[in-house]
This record gives C-alpha cells, sequence and structure tokens, in this order.
C-alpha cells in the first residue's frame, strides 16, 4: 500500500542545487575580468573601490541528508485475524515528523498458514528513505479440544476407623490438561458402617469435557491384630527386597530404611489410631499416610525384618494438653542412636536425624521445636555420643 510519495522533497533539493550553481557563475562573471583585473566601477563618482584582494563569501545549505529511522520486531498472527502492519513499527526522523511510509506487503497470503517477508520503506520530506524487512508468521486456527479425560480405577475396599483417600483411587490422564478438576462424590459412604457403598467421580478438564466413573467402596470390619501383623510383616518384606540386598552393611540397609519411610512413600496427616504400634504400622503400609506414630511404627517394622536393633521412643509430655511424638532408637553395631523418620515442616531446617546423639537432636530442638525429643531416660538405653553425621550425605541421599 502507498501512504504518500516524496516527490516535493526531491524538487525542492534540486532547485537548490541548481540556485548554487547560478551565484557561483555570477559571482565568477561580476568579479573578474579577461585580465584578472576588478570590472568594478572605480571613477571618481563617490562610490566605494573593492580592493582586488577582497574575499566573497557564500553559505549553501545542503539541507536534511538524514534518513529516517524504522524500528520494528517480527509479529504473528492467528489465521482469520486482520493484519494491521502498521502497529509493529514506528518511523523516526530528525527534522519530518511524518515520513511517508511505504508497506510492500504483496508476499503476504493471508489465508494461508506461514512465515512472510513484509517490506517497509520511510521517505522524509527531503527525499531521504530507509527501508526494513520483517516477518509476519500465520498461525494455524487451534483445533477446539472435544476429548474428555480418562478416567481408570478399580473398586477399593477399607476397615472400619480407617482413613480414606478417594483421589488416590483413580488414574487421571488428559490429552491438552495436565491437571483436570476432580470431584467427588462420598456423600452415600458410611466408614462406620460395613457395607458396599458408591464413590463418583466426575473429571473435568479446562475445555469442558467431562467423564464420570463409579467405584464401589466396601466398608469392613476392622482386622484383627493378629491378621493386622500379618499384613505389617508381609508388607515390610515386600519393601526391603526392593530397597536392600545381602552386600549392603546394617548401617547401610538402616539408611535405605530411613529414606523410604521419611521421604514419598507415606504421606502426612494429623492423627492416627495409637493403640498398638501394629496398628500403625498397618495403616501405614495400607493407607500410606499417617501422623509420626505411623512413620515410627513403619520405620519399626522394616528394621524389625531387616534384623536391626531398635527401641520405641515417645516423646515426655509434662501435660495431657502437651503434643505426642515418637521416634526409635537404632543400634547397627555400634551403639543406640536417634532415628526419626517424620517429615517436619519445610521452616525447619535441617530436619535430618539419621542416627544423631542426644547433643544433636537436642540443638536442633532448641532452635526449631524445643522439649519435642525430651524423654524418660529411665530404661532407655545408653545413646552414643561419639557423632557419625560426617558419615551421611543427606544431599546426595548416600554414605560417606
Amino acid at each position: 500500500m502507498n501512504i504518500k510519495t516524496g516527490m516535493v522533497g526531491y524538487f525542492k533539493r534540486a532547485l537548490s542545487l541548481m540556485v548554487l550553481l547560478c551565484i557561483l557563475v555570477c559571482s565568477t562573471a561580476c568579479f573578474n575580468s579577461g585580465d584578472g583585473q576588478s570590472s568594478v566601477d572605480t571613477s571618481e563618482s563617490g562610490e566605494s573601490a573593492i580592493n582586488e584582494n577582497s574575499e566573497i563569501s557564500v553559505e549553501v545549505s545542503l539541507g536534511d541528508v538524514t534518513p529516517p529511522e524504522i524500528i520494528g520486531t517480527h509479529f504473528e498472527i492467528t489465521l482469520g485475524e486482520i493484519i494491521d502492519y502498521e502497529a509493529h513499527i514506528s518511523v523516526i526522523d530528525d527534522t519530518d515528523p511524518t515520513p511517508d511510509l511505504f508497506v510492500d506487503n504483496s508476499s503476504v497470503d493471508e489465508k494461508k498458514p506461514g512465515v512472510y517477508r513484509v517490506v517497509y520503506k520511510a521517505t522524509d520530506e527531503a527525499g531521504n528513505t530507509t527501508g526494513l524487512v520483517l516477518n509476519l508468521t500465520i498461525k494455524e486456527l487451534p483445533v477446539p479440544d472435544k476429548t474428555a479425560p480418562k478416567v481408570v480405577g478399580r473398586d477399593f475396599d477399607v476397615a472400619i476407623g480407617d482413613t480414606v483417600s478417594y483421589k488416590n483411587q483413580i488414574i487421571v490422564t488428559d490429552n491438552t490438561d495436565m491437571a483436570p478438576e476432580i470431584k467427588v462424590d462420598n456423600s452415600a459412604v458410611d466408614l462406620d458402617k460395613p457395607g458396599i457403598y458408591p464413590v463418583v467421580y466426575t473429571v473435568t478438564d479446562k475445555s469442558g469435557n467431562s467423564t464420570v466413573l463409579t467405584l464401589r467402596l466396601t466398608v469392613k470390619d476392622q482386622a484383627s491384630l493378629a491378621e493386622m501383623e500379618k499384613y505389617v510383616y508381609a508388607e515390610a518384606q515386600k519393601v526391603l527386597d526392593k530397597i536392600t540386598n545381602d552386600s549392603m552393611t546394617p548401617l547401610q540397609k538402616a539408611y535405605k530404611i530411613y529414606r523410604w519411610t521419611k521421604y514419598y512413600n507415606i504421606g502426612y496427616v494429623s492423627t492416627s489410631d495409637k493403640s498398638h504400634w501394629i496398628v500403625g504400622a498397618y495403616n501405614g503400609f495400607k493407607n500410606r499416610r499417617g501422623d509420626c506414630f505411623v512413620y515410627f511404627a513403619v520405620a519399626k517394622a522394616l528394621l524389625t525384618v531387616a534384623g536391626i536393633d531398635n527401641f520405641d521412643m515417645a516423646k515426655l509430655r509434662t501435660n495431657d494438653k502437651d503434643t505426642r511424638h515418637y521416634w526409635s532408637l537404632v543400634n547397627v553395631g555400634d551403639g543406640w542412636y536417634h532415628m526419626d523418620c517424620t517429615p517436619f515442616a519445610s521452616s525447619r531446617k535441617n530436619a535430618n536425624f539419621f542416627m544423631v546423639t542426644d547433643e544433636e537432636l537436642w540443638s536442633w530442638d532448641d532452635k526449631w521445636y524445643k522439649g519435642e525429643h525430651s524423654y524418660f531416660e529411665e530404661g532407655v538405653p545408653e545413646v552414643a555420643t561419639e557423632s557419625i553425621q560426617h558419615l551421611i550425605n543427606y544431599n546426595a541421599a548416600s554414605l560417606k
């Protein structure tokens, strides 16, 4: 598109050059004769004479010779959008506030996706011209998402008194949405009464596509302590078969147990059934969630099945309102050390308690959670005083 031209500027510049030429010719004719003498009248008429050595100065302006400046960036649109070619550039000139702008978009096919060249030329009123080439990308129209999320799950069961994580019972995938919304309708479930109940899942992606899945939850009578114990030891052995081998030392096995229990495999909740450590371990292995008692109980089961000596530790409470806390003492052959698998809040730094002494444990308590690991010493094995923390690399999850 030719917005306006700069022909007037060209004529002005040509005229200026012609005037300059005339001045120079006239100056030579008027002030110099053929023999080199001045032709000015020097008679006694009272007129002043011009000395033959006088200099005549003629000032001539050549005008504006600086071209405009075009500033712009490559740009893109979606197929079908109206293209504003001038919105992506700006033109600056030192004398002309509105230089002529010519846009050559002849190579652009606005009905076809692709990358096209757009040529811009700017000319000021003095006829100075500059150019710029930008890339215009025309993108395909987005394809509407009409695919609903895929939801997979199996019927599940819990015992009376167990906690339930409903969302952990299903796996959700979607072709475009990494985190579709999940709504769970468990209004028909009574966890205090044996029976079979429907749990309805409605999963909706960001495009509004939904999938509904109904699973059956069976609430059963609580297992006996003997049944729980059998289950706990069987699950502990399965875990140990995955994370340890016969070539490991007791210290190496204990560290694997510490990391498996503390990180990733059990989610923290603020309460649990503390009637027996077997109950805590049962809930930990089965439901994969619990409080400090569950972490302690699961670690105890793993240590016991691995053949590592351990001793139960409980916080010394000063009154009935004081919080509870549980952890273990562990002996891998070099004395008893504290091992606490509970994941503390991230604001409490360096909460790593694998094979630590009283001093190391209580130093952390004094700074972050005073009294959390205080205990009644009677009947408790004597805790080692020599630190072995130099053997442990918590960041690399390994022993040195």
